[in-house]
């Protein structure tokens, strides 16, 4: 089924994974939709028209297997969507259950560009190459001196290699970070809990979610870690597991405390920054709405970084009644909310032109 694909659905009960490859997918001119359980992708596999799923593995209550069965059970034309499955350790056993289920193809993840270009040329007639070619030039954006100093001083971390999981753009791989470190928190405590109850299962999935976190943000050595405890409670090593359980959650512990650390100190910066920059000549009102007008146009783009840089500009630089309103529309494209962006910019543009209208008017 090759069809010229407009829309994706990513599913995984991981939010960093799905930020990720949604990310990556843009650059191909892709716009997705993004589920956090089996149940939640079926509702919205109900409501809008997808060109291809990508399905996490491993997800509580119904996993990629159950629910690309569920998909399978659909009516036409929602059975016949190309299904993608994508889990941390491809085994000949993982390729028999999606194959007897329906999947059209099993991949590691995370996906690279690559990967993912291939995906798309086999299944869809758009693109191959265009991802490579935007990440290559969004690498050289923007001066990313200050975020690559601050996260190169955690040594767990490998810079390079989490900047290409966020596109190449320095922003979105700061923002990728601030989830993962919400991410790493949520699981460590599923897995301290697992361990003070005996529940194996807990502690399992706590150190599966913390691989895919580790391995998006370029923290390689910590997702081997947790790759190294997730199979000791798969293979029920009691003989190691205590002494590897303690070992693993004290790096987890420090590697958390850098990062928090870290992002904090980004953050001062950051408003050290903006509060110097309020001294700078407020925008003219044909220059504010202009600039409203460019937001909108990079909106509809879906260009993250170009969204944010105008959003802070009309901030710092335009007119105070629309402050509030604009700093939401920061944390809404913070959240990749594109849609609520566009609203909130196009009710500021709609009601200037009211004003303008009224004034001439008068």
């Amino acid at each position: 089924m090759k069809d010229n694909i407009l829309n994706a659905l990513v599913i995984d009960d991981n939010e960093v994974n799905t930020i990720v490859l949604a990310n990556m997918l843009e650059l191909f001119g892709i716009t997705s939709d993004q589920a956090n359980s089996g149940f939640h992708a079926l509702e919205l596999l109900t409501e809008k028209e997808y060109g291809i799923v990508f399905m996490d593995h491993v997800m509580p209550i119904m996993d990629g297997v159950q629910t690309t069965k569920a998909i399978r059970d659909l009516p036409d034309p929602y059975n016949r969507i190309i299904i993608i499955a994508l889990t941390s350790s491809v085994t000949e056993e993982i390729r028999r259950l999606y194959q007897c289920c329906g999947a059209n193809d099993v991949y590691a993840k995370p996906l690279g560009l690559l990967e993912l270009a291939t995906i798309l040329k086999q299944w869809c007639l758009q693109s191959s190459d265009m991802g490579i070619t935007a990440l290559e030039e969004s690498s050289t954006n923007y001066d990313d001196s200050i975020i690559k100093d601050l996260v190169m001083e955690i040594s767990e971390i490998n810079y390079d290699i989490g900047l290409r999981y966020a596109i190449g753009d320095p922003k979105h791989y700061i923002n990728i970070l601030r989830i993962s470190l919400k991410d790493i928190k949520t699981c460590l405590d599923l897995v301290l809990q697992g361990h003070e109850n005996e529940q194996l299962n807990d502690i399992r999935i706590g150190v599966h979610n913390m691989k895919s976190v580790f391995t998006n943000i370029g923290a390689l050595e910590l997702a081997g870690l947790a790759n190294n405890l997730e199979q000791s409670v798969i293979k029920l090593d009691v003989s190691i597991l205590d002494s590897y359980y303690h070992y693993f959650t004290e790096r987890i512990l420090s590697f958390y405390k850098k990062l928090e650390g870290n992002l904090a100190a980004y953050d001062v910066m950051m408003n050290k920054m903006l509060q110097e920059e309020k001294l700078c000549l407020s925008l003219t009102r044909e220059e504010y709405e202009q600039s409203i007008c460019n937001t909108i146009y990079y909106i509809k783009r879906f260009d993250y970084s170009a969204i944010l840089e105008k959003l802070e500009i009309l901030i710092k630089r335009g007119r105070p009644e629309y402050r509030g309103e604009l700093e939401l529309a920061i944390e809404d494209i913070k959240n990749y909310q594109y849609e609520n962006t566009l609203l909130r910019l196009t009710s500021i543009k709609n009601e200037m032109d009211r004003s303008s209208i009224s004034a001439e008017a008068d």
